[in-house]
């Protein structure tokens, strides 16, 4: 099993159940351990939902803003964030996956 680098921006570290997604971490002046969004997932979930947050965090983001900063003034938290990436709150799947797709046949 790996151990975690907590101070990354995104982690995904092995578990003997699958894969842990950290998110939201930030080293440097103000550092800020990562937050584990999602624990034992399987790599076809793990993939997916990597892209739900890269393309939500892209999305809703100030340019430049750094996901630490990002996640602490997203109202709701990593509750939201969750609930946006693991629930498909939003229903983001259903309005990226076209673009996915058009942008993978490119």
């Amino acid at each position: 099993m790996n151990v975690p680098k907590r101070r990354e921006r995104r982690g995904i570290i092995a578990t003997e159940k699958g894969w842990n997604l950290y998110v939201c971490g930030n080293g440097g002046m103000k550092p800020r351990h990562a937050d584990l969004l999602a624990a034992d997932l399987d790599h076809d979930t793990l993939i997916q939902y990597l892209d739900r947050f890269m393309m939500f965090y892209i999305r809703t983001a100030d340019k430049l803003t750094r996901t630490a900063s990002w996640l602490d003034n997203l109202e709701g938290g990593i509750d939201y964030l969750k609930s946006v990436i693991i629930d498909d709150k939003l229903g983001l799947t259903n309005i990226w996956k076209p673009r996915w797709r058009a942008c993978a046949r490119r």
